[in-house]
């Protein structure tokens, strides 16, 4: 069975010592697409180069609603 991560913030800045080992432990695990949605605005240009960088991230550029 394939699995999709529908919901992880992997762009955020506590990833940034281990993303890469955090990546490949969850395709190990069978994750074969992660949906990285947007924190806020600020952060849509660095989800974008994220997501297209690694091959399975899917990018959700937009705004929780606790920030409407």
């Amino acid at each position: 069975m394939e699995l999709i991560d529908t919901h992880c913030h992997i762009d955020v800045a506590e990833f940034d010592a281990d993303r890469d080992q955090v990546l490949a432990r969850t395709r190990a695990a069978g994750v074969c697409a992660q949906v990285v949605p947007a924190v806020d605005q600020a952060g849509w240009d660095g989800l974008l180069a994220l997501c297209r960088a690694g091959g399975d991230l899917r990018p959700a550029p937009g705004l929780p609603p606790s920030l409407l």
